[in-house]
């Protein structure tokens, strides 16, 4: 399989916070460019599987996305498990997994195929809402244990986000008369435990690098939901509008079948109606923050899977004859599964893209060669941190390799005579051969890369 490079965002950011973080031997705060982090200020519960990962596997695409890769089969076991135990039909289990495995909205970019925190944050939030819906039918304290370790672990993946259904979870109590439970003093004490627990997280953070809370306010609680930030502002329906044109395109008619062929006589219909409020309910609670991701949505589709699946098994069970009823299902889930399976064997770059990401390409191909160079040297400007993650691949071989991001052009650069310098942008190249004589040692057409050996 052909890996495509770690993508300029979050992902190559998280991946640089797990390798600083082994780097600094520092698993409170973590680092970008040997820095507190104080724009990325997520707890680092998925950085601490990366940072293993990474430490186990080497410095590379797949030890990235490794957790995010396990946290998807978790999840898939768990859809199984829960038709087989809630709705006692493992048909169902089977459909939901190839449901959720062809949906855009779980398997893409930011999602489950990189090393970003949703994947993690969704296996999380789902168990939390399976264990929540289990304690209201049964109100055994395992499932109230289930659902408190899964609500500290997501908020430690990503802060206020593991929170998000808490407000759902109360609405759905309303509805089933069921609000007492709420107030259950096993319930208080396990929510204020829990909280505790996170608490102590961020105080030791803040002790260590103090203005961590302040950021945390500006980039994740009220600063995110009550304003836009980095000019991700969309319309109210921007959710529900993806969903239904490509998020959840090929399900979306079979999931509203789901939920209007419930009956008494379905095991589990309960679930099934559950399963649909949570995805319903999560989907208006992002829609009113102001900054709108899109990828924000991914934790509904676990849950709408299970709606989905009902459906699709429903038009299965109504079809008589068992040969039409599964050729009807073979190829239902054929066609989405196919397209999804071309996207993920043979990943593309669009030519803009393929553009941005050439440096990294070049490092991967030529890593070993470029590890042995003396004093070599690779800049590059503007926030690029997928080109940070690829130099600590050179460094990792050769600690000699120095880099300079978010290189500012006219910026006085401390080289000496001698060192080598790999450039692949104009305006630094123009830098360069400003306050430098320069000799070409190496060009690649390819990736219009060039190594320049610095002369007197």
């Amino acid at each position: 399989m052909e890996w495509l490079p770690i993508q300029k965002f979050d992902e190559a950011r998280l991946a640089v916070n797990a390798i600083e973080m082994l780097q600094q031997s520092n698993y409170i705060t973590t680092y970008f460019e040997g820095a507190p982090d104080l724009w990325n200020t997520k707890p680092p519960l998925l950085i601490w599987l990366q940072a293993l990962s990474i430490n186990c596997f080497g410095l590379n695409e797949f030890s990235t996305r490794l957790p995010s890769a396990i946290a998807t089969l978790i999840i898939c076991v768990i859809l199984l498990l829960i038709s087989l135990y809630i709705l006692k039909n493992w048909h169902i289990g089977v459909c939901a997994i190839f449901v959720l495995i062809t949906s855009e909205g779980f398997v893409n970019m930011h999602g489950s195929r990189s090393g970003d925190y949703d994947t993690l944050l969704t296996l999380f939030l789902f168990i939390n809402g399976i264990s929540f819906y289990l304690y209201t039918e049964a109100q055994n304290s395992k499932f109230a244990i289930v659902f408190f370790v899964s609500l500290i672990l997501g908020v430690l993946t990503k802060g206020i986000a593991g929170c998000f259904l808490l407000p759902i979870y109360l609405l759905y109590l309303v509805f089933i008369r069921k609000l007492r439970i709420a107030f259950k003093w096993q319930i208080v004490l396990g929510l204020l435990i829990s909280l505790s627990i996170v608490f102590i997280y961020y105080y030791i953070r803040e002790c260590e690098n103090p203005g961590y809370l302040a950021a945390v306010y500006k980039y994740e609680l009220g600063g995110r939901y009550l304003k836009t930030l980095e000019g991700h502002n969309h319309h109210f329906l921007f959710y529900f509008s993806n969903m239904i044109r490509e998020r959840f395109s090929f399900w979306f008619a079979l999931m509203l079948l789901g939920i209007f062929v419930l009956n008494k006589d379905l095991r589990g219909r309960g679930f099934v109606s559950f399963c649909f409020f949570v995805g319903v309910c999560f989907l208006i609670i992002i829609s009113f923050s102001q900054t709108k991701l899109y990828w924000y949505d991914m934790p509904i589709y676990p849950f709408f899977a299970i709606v989905a699946a009902n459906g699709l098994f429903f038009i299965y069970k109504s079809i008589e004859k068992p040969l039409l009823a599964n050729a009807f299902i073979i190829c239902v889930l054929a066609i989405p599964y196919m397209n999804m399976f071309s996207k993920i064997y043979i990943p593309r770059l669009s030519p803009s893209e393929m553009y941005e990401y050439r440096l990294c390409e070049y490092i991967r191909e030529n890593k070993n060669d470029l590890s042995r160079y003396d004093n070599l040297h690779i800049n590059w400007i503007h926030y690029n941190a997928q080109n940070l993650f690829y130099t600590y691949s050179i460094k990792e071989l050769n600690p000699n390799v120095r880099f300079k991001s978010d290189y500012k052009v006219g910026d006085k650069l401390d080289y000496n005579v001698g060192d080598k310098v790999l450039i692949y942008q104009d305006e630094v190249e123009m830098n360069i051969k400003q306050q430098f004589k320069v000799k070409l040692i190496s060009y690649s057409e390819k990736y219009k890369t060039k190594i320049y050996e610095l002369c007197k």
